[in-house]
């Protein structure tokens, strides 16, 4: 059995256990495939797909899927995203550790390539490396629902995972919640709090070049 780091054990948690009983787990830029194998280990999917922009990091997950015994229920593609990558009713999708531009590309390609009836089934579980304002905008503005949001620190860094759902319904985001989670500002558990200390800290600096942050901060008492 192999075990998860902190940041996508987070992620691993934040999957609806039932809906990938029904569909699929699929791991997008898996390198090792670790996040692949331990979905079937655990039994929370009958199939996995893992799948990398790059042939030799598809290749390890292609070995490590197989030497950990699930060649028949599971599949790599060597792909950008999910192209390529038939997405059907109740799959779950895991973008995990890239950066916002690269996720906002991915899901761009979701919406234009899955079949609204069927995109309105798919659960995806995001975890942005940066641009997580951007993220945020893009997921309101194109009807993505913000199911939860989730804090994880690993290896001295804190991390925020999504979890969404396409309904075509866009809505607006308060500043305040693009920079610091619609959801996560209803939180007040220590490692969030935590969290928004960091924020606090970082975006203080941050708005000295940015008029926006700037308000931001300044209705949360941090500037003058």
């Amino acid at each position: 059995m192999i075990n998860l780091p902190p940041r996508l054990l987070t992620v691993y948690n934040a999957l609806d256990k039932l809906k990938t009983m029904n569909g699929r787990v699929i791991d997008v830029g898996s390198d090792h495939a670790l996040f692949a194998i331990y979905c079937l280990q655990n039994n929370i999917t009958p199939f996995a797909i893992a799948t990398d922009i790059n042939r030799q990091p598809a290749e390890r997950s292609y070995n490590a899927l197989i030497e950990a015994g699930f060649m028949a229920n599971s599949t790599v593609y060597n792909t950008d995203g999910i192209r390529g990558v038939y997405i059907r009713e109740n799959d779950s999708i895991v973008i995990a550790g890239m950066g916002g531009n690269n996720i906002i590309d991915i899901m761009t390609y979701a919406l234009e390539s899955i079949e609204p009836e069927i995109l309105g089934t798919v659960d995806f579980i995001i975890q942005p490396q940066k641009s997580l304002d951007k993220v945020r905008e893009f997921l309101s503005n194109k009807g993505f629902e913000l199911v939860d949001e989730i804090v994880s620190y690993d290896n001295e860094n804190y991390y925020v995972i999504m979890k969404v759902r396409f309904t075509g319904v866009s809505y607006d985001l308060s500043d305040e919640a693009v920079y610091y989670g619609m959801l996560l500002l209803n939180k007040d558990d220590e490692l969030t709090l935590a969290y928004h200390k960091h924020l606090d800290e970082v975006f203080v600096l941050r708005s000295r070049g940015d008029s926006r942050l700037y308000e931001v901060m300044k209705n949360r008492g941090l500037v003058e």
